[in-house]
C-alpha cells in the first residue's frame, strides 16, 4: 500500500482543524450543555399550585433538551421547584391544599440526581395558639463567609393561624424565621410582622430588605398605609456585629403603596429595586425605586435613583453579573412592554439597561411575538430562561420553557407542552454559581 506524504497529511490536518473553528457560532451555542429547574402543572390551577404540580429538571443541551420529573418517594405530592443551591442540592416546596384556605407547605432541601431528601426546613416548626403555621415561603440560603458552598442558615416567611378570621386577613400578618441546615432549632428572626412575601436576604447574607407592616392586628390589611415603622421597606441587619450598624432604615415615599415582594437585590449587594405603584386604583405608571446601601445609615431615607419610563411591568427585574468589582454598573434585566410595528396591543419582552442610563433600552425578545415572562439569568450571564406560549403549530398551548442566548441573539424553545398542562413562571432557575 503506498504511503501518504507526511506533507499531504499535514495540509490535511491543517484545514480540518481550520474548517472545525469556522463553525458557525449558532451551531456552537447549540451544543452548550444546560440544567435549569422549573415546575410542570398537570392543568392551569392558579396561583396554588395543588396537589398534581411536579418539580423538573431540563438538562441535555439548548438544541436537544430533555425533560426530567424529579422522583422524590419522601416528599408529599404537589412539588415546587424552589432554587438551587450552590453544592449542586436543591429547595423543593410541598403543598397541600386545604379547602377554602391556603395550602400548609414545607421545605425540602433536596440531592436532585437520587431524589434523597437532606433536610426538612419547615418540619419542627411548633405550633401556635391558631393551630399550624401555613404557606411557608421558599426559604433563602445564608453561606459561610469562609466556605462559600456550604449554607451557615436559611431564612424563610410563614403565615401564622387560620388566614381569614372574623374578617381580618391575618395571613398578612407574617414572621421572619431562621433555622440550621438541618431543619433543627427554628426560631423568629425578627420581632416585627413583614409583608406576605417576606424579607429579601442579600447576597452576602448581611441585610434583610423587608415590606413593613403594621402590629395592629384589628386593621384589615396591615401592609396598606403606615407601620410603626413607615410606609416603605424597612432595611436592617441580619445578625448585627459589636461596633456595627444596630438599627433599621425607613426606605420609600408616603404617598406610594407597594405591592407585596418584590425586593430584588443586585448581586454584589451594592444595593436594591423595589416596586412602586401610584395606589390601587390608579396603578399605572409603575416604577422602581433603587437604593445605594453605602448611603446606609440608621433613619429615614429617600431612595437613590427612581425610574419610571412608561414601559416597566409587574415582572419581577434580574440583575447581571459585575464584570470588575471596583467599576460595575450592571445590566438590570426585565419585562417591558412593548408595542409590536404594525400592531395596537401591547406584549411583553425581556428588556435590559443600566442605572447610569435607564433611557437606552435593549430588546432581547420583541421577535419572539408574544409575551414574557420575568427573566432568570444564568451563573455566567450568558442567557436567559424564561417562560412564553408556545409558536409551534397553531394550537394554543400552555407556556413553555425559552432561553435567550445573548451572544448569538438566538431563541431556544426547551419544552412543548400540551395545552392542558404548564410550566410555572417564577420557579424557572438556573444552578447557582
Amino acid at each position: 500500500m503506498k504511503r501518504q506524504s507526511p506533507c499531504l497529511v499535514m495540509i490535511f490536518i491543517v484545514v480540518a482543524l481550520l474548517c472545525v473553528g469556522q463553525q458557525p457560532k449558532e451551531a456552537h451555542d447549540a451544543t452548550r450543555r444546560i440544567r435549569l429547574g422549573f415546575t410542570i402543572f398537570p392543568e392551569k390551577t392558579g396561583h396554588h399550585q395543588g396537589e398534581g404540580s411536579r418539580a423538573a429538571l431540563i438538562e441535555g443541551t439548548l438544541s436537544k433538551p430533555s425533560v426530567r420529573l424529579l422522583n422524590l418517594p419522601h416528599v408529599p405530592a404537589g412539588t415546587t421547584f424552589a432554587r438551587w443551591l450552590r453544592d449542586g442540592s436543591i429547595i423543593v416546596l410541598s403543598t397541600r391544599i386545604k379547602t377554602g384556605n391556603f395550602g400548609s407547605t414545607d421545605s425540602f432541601v433536596v440531592d436532585p440526581n437520587n431524589g434523597k431528601v437532606l433536610s426538612c426546613l419547615t418540619c419542627s416548626m411548633p405550633k401556635t395558639t391558631n393551630g399550624d403555621f401555613v404557606y411557608n415561603e421558599a426559604p433563602e440560603p445564608v453561606y459561610d463567609v469562609q466556605k462559600p458552598n456550604v449554607v451557615r442558615s436559611f431564612f424563610f416567611t410563614t403565615h401564622y393561624g387560620p388566614l381569614r378570621h372574623e374578617d381580618i386577613d391575618v395571613g398578612s400578618y407574617n414572621q421572619m424565621w431562621k433555622v440550621k441546615p438541618d431543619g433543627k432549632h427554628p426560631k423568629q428572626a425578627l420581632e416585627f410582622h413583614v409583608g406576605p412575601h417576606g424579607c429579601q436576604v442579600s447576597p452576602n447574607g448581611e441585610w434583610f430588605a423587608c415590606e413593613s407592616c403594621t402590629q395592629d392586628l384589628s386593621r384589615p390589611d396591615p401592609c396598606k398605609g403606615p407601620s410603626e415603622f413607615c410606609q416603605g421597606i424597612v432595611v436592617t441587619k441580619v445578625a448585627p456585629v459589636e461596633g456595627g450598624v444596630h438599627g433599621t432604615a425607613c426606605i420609600g415615599h408616603a404617598s406610594q403603596w407597594l405591592p407585596h415582594g418584590v425586593v430584588v437585590w443586585r448581586l454584589d449587594s451594592k444595593g436594591f429595586l423595589y416596586f412602586s405603584q401610584k395606589d390601587e386604583a390608579h396603578p399605572v405608571p409603575y416604577w422602581w425605586n433603587y437604593y445605594d446601601m453605602s448611603l446606609f445609615t440608621e433613619g429615614r431615607y429617600q431612595p437613590t435613583k427612581t425610574i419610571a419610563d412608561g414601559v416597566i411591568t409587574r415582572e419581577s427585574p434580574a440583575w447581571g453579573k459585575c464584570k470588575t468589582i471596583s467599576i460595575c454598573n450592571p445590566w438590570l434585566y426585565f419585562t417591558a412592554a412593548y408595542t409590536p410595528t404594525g400592531s395596537s396591543e401591547k406584549i411583553k419582552i425581556i428588556s435590559r439597561m443600566t442605572l447610569n442610563d435607564p433611557t437606552r433600552l435593549d430588546r432581547l425578545t420583541d421577535k419572539l411575538g408574544q409575551d414574557a415572562g420575568p427573566p432568570a439569568i444564568s451563573a455566567d450571564g450568558s442567557m436567559i430562561a424564561f417562560l412564553s406560549g408556545s409558536r409551534r403549530g397553531t394550537n394554543t398551548r400552555g407556556s413553555q420553557v425559552w432561553v435567550f442566548d445573548i451572544a448569538s441573539k438566538k431563541l431556544y424553545q426547551l419544552t412543548d407542552f400540551p395545552a392542558e398542562s404548564e410550566a410555572l413562571a417564577y420557579s424557572v432557575s438556573w444552578p447557582a454559581e
